[in-house]
């Protein structure tokens, strides 16, 4: 089990693991390279653009946001390399001040499988933030965890057209656990 969390973790990626290589530059929509070039494309996105005020926050209607999150990447030569990145969807109603959502499609640098998927739920809208719990199951080369946290974030532009996350999940296997961090950035 220790496998999966040093996956997520990225450790495989700088050999205290035994994995490393691979990765490619495909660019490949739901590869790890195409989810790279989306998360680099999003970040940048999300660099340039404000914060929501609160009085520009919407009160009514729903809006689904998708994107990105990225757990223990690093820049190696001015290179995104490394790390797990997956695809986020995170579904808002203003008119009742909830959020909700699932990480899914994980994929490692190294290629390493990993299946399963963590769900965001009990999410509150306060104010132009939000903090949601964390449940799941994950699983690489038939050994599996389950995940809990939390995320929590704000959203951005004059509509709330974005959202950003900070991960924080606890990966729990048979021989213990790992804390593990990541970051989101989804946009309607």
């Amino acid at each position: 089990m220790k496998y999966l969390v040093c996956v997520l973790t990225a450790v495989t990626l700088l050999g205290a693991c035994g994995g490393g290589g691979g990765g490619g530059s495909d660019g490949v929509p739901g590869s790890w390279a195409g989810l790279r070039d989306q998360a680099l494309r999003l970040d940048e996105e999300w660099a340039n653009t404000d914060y929501t005020e609160h009085a520009q926050m919407r009160q009514s209607g729903t809006a689904t946001y998708r994107g990105v999150a990225e757990y223990g990447m690093y820049v190696e030569d001015g290179y995104v390399a490394g790390g797990v990145l997956s695809s986020a969807e995170m579904q808002a109603n203003f008119s009742d001040a909830t959020i909700s959502g699932r990480l899914h499609n994980f994929q490692a640098h190294d290629r390493t499988p990993i299946s399963g998927e963590v769900a965001i739920r009990d999410g509150v809208i306060t104010g132009a933030e939000y903090a949601a719990e964390l449940a799941g199951e994950l699983s690489a080369r038939g050994e599996s965890a389950t995940v809990s946290g939390n995320v929590y974030g704000d959203f951005l532009g004059g509509r709330a057209e974005m959202v950003d996350g900070y991960i924080d999940m606890m990966v729990e296997y048979e021989e213990g656990a790992e804390y593990l961090d990541g970051f989101m950035v989804l946009r309607q």
